[in-house]
């Protein structure tokens, strides 16, 4: 993905996904979080953004690219989006299922935190293709209608994937 963006644009948008987390964090995390698994929380968010720019890139690539560029969304697209998340679901499982965490009593709190990251890097992702002038679709160039709508995915995608 090389989209022809001052760096200053790419860095608000980034930086407004980001706020997802701290969003997500106070409004989730605040209530169900105990002093002693904070430093496994902030581990697994950290998992969580490499996790969520991996997927980013693939979602990318697999199905925005192509339906960018046709303008249709073949049903074939949505069983393939619908075992991504299936995929993501069993790799959180799988990560927050280990002993270090399950001893600890902390996956609530590392999944919730895992989540968020996911979340947070596929939000800025988004919002990074939707801000190029080349986009095809509704939502194109860095504008006011798009950083809105940036901040809605930023506001939600991560609750979202936390849950």
């Amino acid at each position: 993905m090389g989209v022809s963006l001052p760096a200053y644009q790419v860095q608000l948008l980034i930086a407004i996904g980001l706020l997802g987390v701290y969003a997500g964090w106070r409004g989730g995390m605040q209530r169900m979080a105990g002093f002693y698994d904070m430093p496994s929380a902030t581990k697994h968010l950290a998992y969580g953004l490499v996790l969520g720019a991996f997927s980013a890139i693939f979602i990318d690539q697999l199905f925005i690219t192509t339906v960018a560029s046709t303008g249709v969304v073949y049903f074939e697209f949505i069983l393939l989006m619908f075992f991504i998340g299936l995929f993501q679901a069993l790799l959180v499982h799988f990560v927050l299922t280990r002993k270090n965490v399950r001893m600890l009593r902390a996956p609530p709190t590392s999944g919730w935190t895992m989540g968020l990251g996911m979340g947070a890097i596929q939000a800025s992702y988004l919002m990074i293709r939707m801000a190029d002038p080349l986009w095809p679709l509704l939502y194109s160039g860095f504008n006011l209608m798009m950083i809105g709508l940036g901040v809605w995915i930023t506001l939600f995608m991560p609750a979202l994937e936390g849950v």
